[in-house]
């Protein structure tokens, strides 16, 4: 299962998510528009406030199992 980090976050987040067989990938740089059609590929979506993840986006999100907002408690 793969999980994006669209937002910088706490070193132990993505190491936790390695220990639990998670493969993570980084993409702080690309807009929504370019990462919607590259979703498909990801069953989590780790992100703070970078965008906004709406409707359109979520559409092309079709394997998305759970999204994960960084700084959230």
């Amino acid at each position: 299962m793969k999980v994006l980090l669209a937002d910088t976050v706490h070193p132990e987040l993505p190491q936790g998510l390695q220990s639990l067989g998670f493969t993570v990938e980084e993409d702080y740089q690309s807009s929504a528009q370019e990462l919607a059609p590259k979703m498909d590929r990801y069953t989590g979506l780790i992100i703070r406030s970078r965008f906004p993840v709406d409707l359109d986006f979520i559409q092309n999100c079709t394997r998305l199992q759970f999204i994960g907002r960084g700084g959230a408690v």
